[in-house]
């Protein structure tokens, strides 16, 4: 039960990275805040009371339209997206390498040694969390996801 538990958590979020990632290639459309519904302005101004809001765009997924808010708090970026109801689907913020959970640090270490970390992120959908990098490492630039306990998804 615990083994088909934990695989159904990662297909979850194999399903959420791809598509985000998705959504990254699809027509996103920059909007003006006027075209943003107010319960999407008032979820995220709930939520985030102290974030600067940098941008918005809209797109569709999977027949719906979406609301995508970016912002800034200090040093996190947030991306946020949101049903036309104002019902969260996702948060994409930028994370520090010394706030990774333990395994993930050390699976990426591992993995790329002496890499640079262009980009870290960590992914939630729901109550399902990952942690999304882009590293450079050995002239190469690579895109990967692991879960919280280190286990990498495929893309």
């Amino acid at each position: 039960m615990k083994r088909t538990q934990r695989l159904v958590q990662l297909v979850v979020l194999a399903t959420l990275v791809l598509g985000l990632s998705a959504s990254a290639l699809a027509q996103e459309q920059r909007i003006l805040r006027k075209d943003v519904p107010a319960v999407v302005l008032a979820a995220f101004a709930g939520a985030y009371p102290k974030a600067t809001i940098k941008g918005y765009s809209k797109e569709m997924d999977k027949g719906q339209t979406v609301y995508e808010i970016e912002s800034v708090e200090g040093k996190t970026t947030r991306d946020v997206t949101y049903s036309a109801d104002g019902k969260l689907i996702s948060v994409e913020e930028s994370v520090n390498t010394s706030e990774l959970p333990p395994g993930v640090k050390a699976v990426l270490d591992k993995k790329f040694p002496g890499g640079k970390i262009l980009r870290a992120e960590k992914v939630t959908k729901g109550t399902v969390v990952g942690y999304e990098f882009r590293v450079e490492h050995l002239g190469k630039t690579t895109e990967i996801v692991f879960d919280p306990k280190g286990n990498e998804l495929k893309l």
